[in-house]
Order: structure tokens, then C-alpha cells, then sequence
């Protein structure tokens, strides 16, 4: 369990720093709380293990399940916190969902040989990637959900942009 707790807090700053470079997260403005990653990380574990009790997984889970069961993670702990005073709260709820929905496409993207920058650059390059990521955000901001709902968003995502992440199993 250590290890998996490991892989899942570097993919998550491997993320942020990707978020960091890219310009959608400004630096400075912008830290992870340590406390709320690790609170962030082991409710996921903990969902890891009811899924797999649930559904009698005995080993390891398909990656849009990872991408679900994190994203509502991130959004039920929101372990991204903003630096500075006025627009925090705003600011903050944006940043941690535009963080998650990153991550989750990033975790089905995982193992993808190399295609990771040319899948998201082809899903963000798309016409609807604007309609389909502001829906999304709204789901996240201000609709209730579950974390097998994010699993079907995430398992949709899969089967058009990364076909191979719903037979690759990780956690």
C-alpha cells in the first residue's frame, strides 16, 4: 500500500508541475497542501479497496476507475491552495477542478506508449473540448455525483481518446 500511495502523490505533482508549465496554473499563486494531498490520497485508497470488495476485484483496477475515484478526491479535499487574498475562493474551486479533470485525463493516459502529448493535444485540439471540459467543471462545481459517475466520464473519455487505458490495470 505504500508504494501505491507513493505512485499516486507523483503522479499528482508530476501533474501539478505539468499544470504549472503549461500556464493554466500560475506559479506563485499556487501550492499543494501537504496535509490535504496525503488526506486526498488515502481516501482514494480507501475507495480503492471498497471498489474492489464491492465488485470482487482481486487485483489491480482499469485507469479510468483511478481517474474517477481521484478526481473526487481532489474535489472532495481540494488539496491545491491559493496563495494570495481577494478572489481565493473562486480561484481555488477553479483551480482544483481544472487540476482534477487534468489529472484524471492524465491517469487514462498513463501508459499510452509515449502518445500522451499528441492524445491531449488531439482531445484539447478538438472543436467540443471547450463544451465537453465547462460541462465537466460544472458537474464538479455544482452537481452532486459519485465517484462511479466520474468513472463512466472517464471510461466515455477512454473509449474515443486512449482505447487502450480500459485494458490497462494499475492500482
Amino acid at each position: 500500500m505504500n508504494q501505491l500511495r507513493k505512485t499516486r502523490q507523483d503522479a499528482f505533482i508530476g501533474c501539478y508541475k505539468e499544470l504549472l508549465d503549461s500556464g493554466l496554473l500560475t506559479k506563485g499563486d499556487f501550492y499543494i497542501d501537504a496535509i490535504l494531498l496525503q488526506e486526498t490520497i488515502a481516501h482514494y485508497l480507501s475507495d480503492v479497496e471498497v471498489l474492489k470488495l464491492r465488485y470482487k476485484i482481486s487485483n489491480r483496477i482499469q485507469l479510468p476507475k483511478i481517474a474517477g475515484m481521484m478526481v473526487n478526491s481532489v474535489m472532495k479535499y481540494r488539496p491545491i491552495i491559493f496563495n494570495k487574498g481577494s478572489e481565493r475562493s473562486k480561484k481555488l474551486l477553479h483551480a482544483n477542478c481544472i487540476f482534477a479533470i487534468y489529472h484524471g485525463i492524465s491517469i487514462c493516459c498513463e501508459f499510452s506508449l509515449g502518445r500522451k502529448d499528441l492524445i491531449l493535444r488531439d482531445f484539447v485540439g478538438n472543436k467540443s473540448f471547450a463544451r465537453w471540459f465547462n460541462n465537466f467543471a460544472y458537474l464538479l462545481q455544482s452537481r452532486n455525483y459519485t465517484s462511479e459517475a466520474l468513472i463512466q466520464v472517464f471510461e466515455t473519455f477512454c473509449l474515443f481518446a486512449a482505447p487502450e487505458a480500459l485494458e490497462i490495470k494499475s492500482d
